[in-house]
């Protein structure tokens, strides 16, 4: 099994971890535990599941939605005791976790046979080792049987011949390597990347997947020669305007969370930003200081996720969610840098509780698309708008 080097290091460490996974978001019970709920010996928590515990008509698999445990005033699991422990766990053992709560943060993915394990940056320990030189290298360990998997793809699927996927081992290489390549400034790479992704997507269209690897190696030669001749990649410059504008809405869509930590830290940021007490200069100096822990966090997010193949309905939607992501992140980072709260320690926080509300929000997705889609704001132009375009 392959896993980057910070999940040889993981381990969830219970009570004093400071943002709970069982805090501030619903969660999801799988038919076979549900079973199990249902039949369980112990008679306090036989009572509180037949309070708590309910079907789920919404449900989209049964492994991961069956049911769930409804929340209490404080957002809290109802099976969560004062020392943030499970009584399933406490009482009658790990077996009665269910798939979700026993395989949070973990990833699991399979691709093309071979399974692969990463970590969502929902968790406070992920982002903490994500702040390693070494984290997002990769080795191989022995298998495991994981009982929940996210994706289970293979290139050479019927379903996708002359479609993107049949290539997603080749794009989705690319562009870890080049989030990882830090000789690029961020922004810069994240401008690449989208470049990258917006070529992949034309080339489906006009039926040119087979010329796929030699167009986007040609990409990255050029961005090379056009970084040694000009030391960025982007020549147009950033509207710091157009940015607060376009990404004003955006941010709206997530607030207010359930995570006191976002909303505190959006807080600070939002008031700077409003005030307009901004620069896109200090921002600069922040994300190259804190170039390590962003750089794997967005290298973590593109491996574990299979971008661009698993967000929104098709490729295109998957790129925009990436752009819109990172639009919030450096409003955010902008808003807390004229502040002066953008300390690394802020900045772990940040990370975390922002992929903890945007990856588990039922229907952000759907409305930013949406919100998209009605300004007329497609790929390009949302890139431009968050980043800027060369002329």
């Amino acid at each position: 099994m392959k896993i980057p080097k910070y999940m040889t290091k993981f381990k969830c460490i219970g009570t004093p971890c400071e943002d709970n996974c069982c805090v501030g978001w619903d969660v999801d019970i799988d038919e076979k535990t549900f079973k199990k709920y249902v039949q369980i010996g112990d008679k306090q928590l036989k009572r509180d599941v037949n309070k708590y515990v309910s079907i789920n008509p919404y449900s989209y698999d049964p492994n991961v939605d069956f049911a769930f445990i409804s929340l209490n005033e404080q957002r809290r699991c109802q099976f969560l005791n004062s020392e943030n422990l499970c009584l399933f766990h406490k009482i009658v053992g790990e077996a009665y976790l269910s798939n979700v709560c026993a395989t949070f943060p973990r990833i699991y993915n399979r691709v093309d046979k071979s399974l692969e394990l990463s970590a969502t940056a929902s968790c406070p320990e992920v982002v903490k080792l994500l702040d390693d030189e070494d984290a997002m290298s990769f080795v191989q360990i022995s298998d495991e049987a994981p009982r929940l998997m996210s994706y289970d793809l293979s290139q050479g699927d019927k379903r996708y011949r002359g479609l993107l996927p049949s290539k997603l081992l080749f794009l989705r290489n690319l562009l870890v390597k080049t989030i990882m390549d830090r000789s690029y400034p961020l922004e810069d790479r994240i401008y690449m990347i989208s470049i990258f992704v917006m070529k992949a997507f034309d080339m489906e269209k006009k039926n040119k997947l087979d010329q796929l690897e030699i167009v986007l190696e040609r990409e990255v030669l050029g961005f090379k020669e056009l970084y040694e001749e000009n030391e960025c990649v982007i020549g147009n410059p950033f509207d710091l305007g157009v940015f607060v504008e376009l990404t004003e809405s955006i941010v709206e869509l997530l607030l207010p969370s359930t995570s006191d930590r976002y909303n505190e830290l959006v807080s600070i940021a939002e008031a700077a930003v409003n005030e307009r007490e901004i620069t896109p200069e200090a921002f600069t100096l922040e994300i190259a200081k804190e170039d390590t822990l962003l750089t794997n966090y967005y290298g973590n997010q593109i491996y574990r996720t299979l971008f661009p193949f698993t967000e929104g309905t098709h490729v295109e939607d998957a790129l925009k969610l990436f752009l819109v992501r990172y639009a919030i992140l450096k409003r955010h980072m902008i808003g807390l840098s004229a502040d002066g709260k953008m300390t690394k320690d802020n900045l772990s926080k940040y990370l975390q509780s922002f992929s903890k509300v945007f990856e588990h929000h039922k229907h952000f997705e759907v409305d930013v698309l949406e919100l998209l889609k009605m300004n007329k704001i497609n790929s390009k132009s949302l890139l431009k708008g968050v980043i800027g375009i060369i002329e």
